[in-house]
């Protein structure tokens, strides 16, 4: 639906296509580091529960 809204604004397909890649490929960075964080947070969490000294 909002690509039908864009084109008939005018802006043409091929700009449309390019910025959906974009936003595409910047959720999957933005996932990724939410993956990488969670795991960061679980393995500190669980050298403290097991008293390992990181610091």
């Amino acid at each position: 639906m909002l690509t039908a809204a864009l084109l008939l604004s005018g802006i043409p397909a091929e700009v449309i296509n390019r910025s959906m890649d974009t936003y595409r490929k910047m959720s999957d960075v933005f996932s990724d580091l939410c993956i990488y964080f969670f795991t960061f947070i679980m393995c500190h969490e669980l050298l403290l529960i097991f008293g390992c000294d990181a610091s």
